[in-house]
């Protein structure tokens, strides 16, 4: 996979080298969420990365996730023999994911500024959909939903401070979940898992939970949406 133009006239994609085309709807105003759709090629295979991005404490870190996340998991790709060599999915899925959301993370000081950085982040879901499978990636509370036989799958579970496994995690390293107008980490933050936010280090990190189920002809549809359409 790598990032650029695709190029795409429709023709035998087989024989075309591997690319990302990005169709993007950014956050205009702060808080409201960003989006990303892209389609590559690894192979015979067709790739699509459909994502929703959230921002808090302002844009910035929202859009850079916009801007930048299909073509660091492009980048990762590339570097992963697993994926290059067509195996399944399952198998490299959550080492990719979690390369993806700590670079988009890492180079987020030098995007946006350290000040944005941290004191701003952003949730980030991520579903990567292809051969067969989908891969869905998740950081915060925004959510993944499939429809599968008309029921409501969930392909993703909110990173709150009240989770029990959350709060013990940040607890574990010093830190405290406060109530205060709801479940804060430290008594500010409303979820524990973000990109950004670098000033709640240790307690808030960038790291995603992964979940790759097959996909099949009772599945109609994949919802992914922020906490505006959930809560």
């Amino acid at each position: 996979m790598q990032d650029g133009d695709s190029g795409s006239d429709g023709g035998d994609h087989a024989h075309d080298p591997p690319a990302f085309t990005l169709g993007n709807g950014q956050p205009e105003e702060e808080g409201e969420p960003g989006g990303v759709s892209t389609a590559a090629w690894l192979g015979e295979t067709a790739y699509h990365m459909y994502a929703v991005f959230d921002g808090h404490g302002g844009k910035s870190i929202s859009k850079h996730c916009s801007q930048n996340m299909h073509k660091f998991l492009a980048e990762e790709a590339r570097n992963m023999p697993e994926v290059k060599a067509g195996g399944k999915m399952s198998a490299w899925a959550g080492d990719l994911f979690k390369r993806t959301f700590h670079k988009c993370d890492s180079t987020a000081a030098e995007a946006v500024g350290q000040s944005q950085a941290q004191g701003s982040g952003s949730t980030a879901v991520v579903a990567l959909v292809g051969g067969g499978h989908v891969a869905v990636a998740n950081c915060g509370d925004s959510r993944a939903v499939l429809s599968r036989g008309g029921r409501a799958v969930p392909l993703s579970f909110d990173h709150k401070p009240e989770r029990l496994d959350e709060m013990q995690r940040v607890e574990s390293l010093g830190g405290q979940v406060v109530f205060w107008n709801g479940y804060r980490v430290l008594g500010v933050l409303a979820m524990s898992r973000a990109i950004g936010d670098h000033c709640l280090r240790p307690f808030v990190i960038p790291d995603p939970e992964v979940r790759t189920v097959e996909v099949g002809a009772d599945d109609d549809f994949l919802i992914l949406a922020s906490d505006g359409l959930w809560d």
